[in-house]
């Protein structure tokens, strides 16, 4: 299942970006000098990289989420009547414009024929939250794999351009083009940091959104249950 929270999440890791407006001509960006035992070298100034800015956006109920935690939860089906069965049948009867109770209490009635009683449909759903659990700890590990290599993993690859960069300022002016190129994909780079940590964010509050949800609906009819059928 973490393979399939895994291949859903980098589904959309890939920021998609309208095409930016061609910039009216500017003067040439201001240049530094470093003497050097060969002569002066000129170093060209960062340029930055003309990409918006990450926007973070609050945790939003995820239906592909919410279709994995709801896939935990059936692919560890009780056997037999339990909890899942009981949903169904109150699903089954949500178009008859019956009160709550009543609901519950004609779903609980099929249950009995079953010979299932009040205490085994509350364990079957404190069972299902400890799969929901679970499933959150794979989610966790995924995020954390995810940031190792997405965010912390390019805090090495900035500093090692920048070793480049000041290495480079050292060289003749022939260089001073490839130094250029690598301030640019420095800051590239940099943005890119930016954007998988916030796209890291974004899942993750979907993520406990969906979870929070899933959750919700389990406590809510346990509770519901509790009070209605004795």
């Amino acid at each position: 299942m973490l393979g399939k929270i895994g291949s859903l999440f980098w589904e959309s890791d890939t920021p998609k970006q309208a095409a930016a407006p061609k910039p009216a001509a500017k003067p040439a960006a201001p240049v530094e000098t470093h003497g050097t035992a060969l002569g002066p070298v000129v170093v060209p100034a960062a340029v930055p990289i003309r990409t918006a800015n990450p926007i973070a956006i609050p945790g939003q109920v995820d239906e592909a989420m919410a279709k994995i935690l709801e896939d935990a939860i059936l692919e560890a089906n009780i056997p037999g009547f339990d909890y899942i069965e009981f949903r169904d049948v109150l699903a089954n009867m949500s178009t008859l414009g019956l009160p709550e109770p009543k609901m519950f209490q004609a779903a609980f009635a099929s249950a009995q024929i079953a010979k299932v009683t009040k205490t085994q449909l509350l364990e079957a759903i404190d069972f299902y939250l400890k799969v929901i659990t679970a499933k959150s700890k794979e989610f966790e590990d995924y995020v954390a794999g995810l940031r190792a290599t997405e965010v912390s993993g390019k805090d090495q690859e900035i500093a090692d351009l920048e070793t480049q960069i000041e290495d480079d300022a050292a060289k003749i002016q022939e260089l001073t083009a490839a130094i250029g190129e690598r301030r640019q994909k420095q800051d590239a780079i940099r943005m890119g940091k930016a954007q998988a940590d916030l796209d890291i964010n974004n899942k993750t509050a979907a993520f406990e959104a969906t979870k929070a949800v899933i959750v919700g609906k389990l406590n809510s009819d346990r509770s519901k249950i509790d009070t209605y059928i004795q």
